[in-house]
């Protein structure tokens, strides 16, 4: 409840929508006690980091998991891979 009542409170703020992101990314990041964290949004024309902690060197990777086989159902559906 509290990671909501996180999120709810940075979507209220008067930001950027980038920067919106980036908070959230770190409350992932710092509520859940994970390593690794990405956002990553389709903007109608091809995939765009938004937030991540991930080495840059990796992001074009990040971007085009969608071409890979075995996320490819995960991300038509929106659906997490584990």
């Amino acid at each position: 409840m509290s990671v909501l009542q996180d999120f709810m409170k940075v979507a209220g703020e008067d930001d950027s929508v980038d920067n919106k992101l980036k908070r959230i990314n770190e409350i992932v990041i710092d509520k859940y006690d994970i390593k690794y964290s990405t956002i990553v949004v389709f903007d109608g024309a091809e995939y765009v980091i938004k937030a991540s902690n991930v080495d840059p060197k990796h992001h074009s990777t990040l971007v085009n998991l969608h071409n890979e086989e075995i996320f490819q159902d995960s991300v038509k559906t929106a659906t997490p891979k584990s």
